[in-house]
C-alpha cells in the first residue's frame, strides 16, 4: 500500500506534473496500461524528472521510461 503523505511536492516528467517523494527520489507514475499507480525512481535534472522503465505488479505490463 502506498502511503501518499510522503509524497509532498511534484515533478515535471514530460510536460505533466506526478506526485514526488523528495526524501527517497520516488514518484508516483500510473501504468500505461491499467492505471494502478506504481512507485517509481526518479531522477530530477534542472528541475525536469525522468523516470526508469518499470513493471506494474498489478497487470505486468512492462512500461517504458
Amino acid at each position: 500500500m502506498i502511503d501518499f503523505e510522503r509524497f509532498t511536492e511534484t515533478v515535471v516528467i514530460d510536460g505533466e506534473e506526478y506526485r514526488y517523494d523528495p526524501v527517497s527520489g520516488m514518484a508516483l507514475v500510473q501504468c500505461g496500461n491499467c492505471s494502478n499507480m506504481e512507485e517509481v525512481e526518479c531522477e530530477v535534472v534542472e528541475g525536469k524528472g525522468r523516470i526508469c522503465s518499470f513493471m506494474c505488479t498489478q497487470c505486468g505490463h512492462f512500461n517504458e521510461a
